[in-house]
């Protein structure tokens, strides 16, 4: 019997549900044995359970941690240079 050949990485499929904490795990850390720091996450990362298993779609998982690290960004942004970038306090000031 012939084997079929594995498809080229640019033409696999992304799967739309990951299931599983260690697949989930080896999704957003890139280590499969990480999978016991998935469960704290699970509000954050939009997971769900299906069967007793986490899972969660990829697309969301991207876009929770994606809103993060904006958040994070803005927030350290704002500790370093006040609450406004500096040109809106220019402004504010000269208005008054």
């Amino acid at each position: 019997m012939a084997r079929a050949k594995a498809k080229p990485r640019a033409e696999r499929r992304r799967p739309l549900l990951i299931r599983g904490a260690r697949a989930l795990a080896g999704f957003v850390f890139g280590d499969e044995d990480e999978w016991r720091a998935i469960y704290p996450l699970q509000a954050e990362l939009g997971l769900i359970k299906i069967g007793g298993q986490l899972a969660g779609r990829p697309e969301t998982m991207e876009r929770q941690i994606a809103a993060r690290e904006r958040a994070n960004r803005q927030k350290s942004y704002s500790a370093t240079h006040g609450s406004r970038p500096r040109r809106a306090r220019e402004l504010a000031a000269e208005q008054v």
